[in-house]
């Protein structure tokens, strides 16, 4: 398993509301989005009060070791601190090429997706550390498909996290099926086509939190694909309650529209300034 820890001293660019993020600096998760006042709310998944703040985002539970190298494009994204001097945070994330890592926006802003461009490229090697590939269309994956998530999340809800990411299967699960778990949280339809859902109907199998941001990995006309990215849930293998993912293809214009974004002027290792 090759594992990157990251100091966030690049640039970061989210999906949010049609527009792009330009920051240079490294920024605090969520509780710190008063710093950005041009974010707001984000749609994908709102702020919540009271009984709501279940619904655990930066989210293996019931899962197992993964072999070393398994997945060579597997990354860990530790978030530094500047203001605190210290990690306050770890993401999942996965490798688009030597500059550039997929992960979820929320870890920084509160949405869903996230490019994180190095100061300095990774250096690539097969079998050890490789590129992942990106499913691009809506057909992959089919209602119940067993597929393949993996982090260094918890391994049991609010519990504590492994030194070496572990794995677990899940299936996915139909929109309208998810959308009916998350209505009295997020309202009617909440399950748009930018997400999907995957998790087992009673439970014991699931995301958690810290790994929020890593891939979803499905077998598509027998290749081993991302098709989401670890987004949000209600507590973690929660009975009826699915984990929700970022579906890959439906940003697939936007990833490849912005992966190799660099403006004229902007020194080494900032993607957008």
């Amino acid at each position: 398993m090759g594992v990157v820890y990251f100091l966030l001293v690049a640039a970061v660019l989210a999906a949010t509301n049609g527009r792009s993020l330009n920051v240079v600096d490294t920024p605090e998760p969520r509780p710190m989005m008063s710093r950005f006042q041009d974010v707001g709310p984000t749609p994908f998944m709102p702020f919540m009060t009271g009984e709501e703040r279940d619904l655990q985002d930066e989210r293996i539970v019931g899962g197992v070791a993964m072999e070393e190298f398994e997945w060579p494009f597997l990354v860990l994204v530790e978030i530094f601190s500047p203001w605190q001097d210290k990690f306050m945070l770890w993401c999942g994330g996965s490798i688009l090429d030597s500059w550039t890592v997929l992960t979820a926006a929320h870890c920084f802003y509160g949405n869903d997706i996230a490019i994180i461009k190095l100061a300095s490229p990774l250096q690539l090697q097969d079998g050890v550390m490789e590129k992942v590939r990106l499913n691009r269309r809506n057909m992959c994956p089919q209602d119940g498909a067993n597929c393949t998530v993996a982090g260094w999340g918890k391994t049991t809800e609010g519990g504590s996290s492994p030194e070496l990411p572990l794995k677990v299967d899940v299936p996915i699960v139909s929109s309208d099926q998810c959308s009916a778990s998350y209505e009295k949280y997020m309202g009617p339809e909440s399950i748009g086509p930018e997400k999907l859902c995957a998790g087992e109907a009673e439970g014991g199998e699931d995301s958690c939190q810290g790994d929020s941001g890593g891939p979803f990995m499905c077998t598509c006309n027998g290749v081993l694909k991302q098709v989401g990215i670890v987004s949000y849930g209600i507590g973690c293998a929660r009975a009826e309650f699915p984990g929700v993912y970022a579906r890959v293809s439906y940003f697939n214009d936007w990833i490849k529209n912005n992966r190799w974004s660099r403006k004229a002027g902007c020194p080494p290792g900032i993607w957008t300034c």
